[in-house]
């Protein structure tokens, strides 16, 4: 992602979606404020000094922090009141998914969800999990990588469907 170095005087905020736009937005501006939705870990990749307290001209949602992720999967539950088993696809080598891992991990227990992590590094090796889970081992299916789901809907309808599986988002 990459933005022209010469933003218009004109606008007043540009609202980035996932880290490569909020970085080329950031590159791009100290001036115009910039929102972004989501980062995984904000702070991590030093485009705010905190969660609480940005500072400079950066503010947003953080997708990978431990509050964030108890909201999410009580949301979840919202939605699936039988939630109890969360299989969980993540690509080990994505910092971001590392992050949402992680903080998952800590707050499930907690709100009684049990993670069944799966690690797939690419798009055949998540189809391939999906394959092998089924309803009688988890009550969902939560695809970390967006993209991932993005590359191959239309199968992972088709499979998700035939297990017999919601896949969340």
């Amino acid at each position: 992602a990459a933005m022209s170095p010469a933003i218009d005087p004109s606008v007043k905020a540009i609202v980035s979606i996932y880290g490569q736009a909020t970085q080329a937005a950031n590159a791009a501006t100290t001036k115009v404020p910039i929102i972004f939705c989501p980062v995984a870990d904000p702070v991590g990749v030093k485009l705010v000094a905190s969660n609480e307290a940005p500072g400079g001209n950066l503010t947003g949602v953080s997708s990978g922090d431990a509050e964030a992720s108890r909201r999410r999967l009580l949301a979840f539950q919202q939605m699936l009141p039988n939630l109890k088993r969360l299989a969980v696809l993540f690509d080990p080598a994505f910092p971001p998914d590392k992050t949402q891992v992680k903080s998952l991990s800590e707050v499930a227990p907690s709100i009684g969800i049990t993670l069944i992590l799966k690690p797939v590094p690419n798009e055949r090796a998540a189809m391939t999990a999906l394959q092998t889970l089924g309803s009688n081992e988890v009550d969902a299916v939560f695809i970390l990588k967006e993209s991932t789901l993005r590359h191959a809907r239309p199968e992972f309808k088709r499979v998700a469907f035939k297990q017999k599986l919601p896949i969340l988002v």
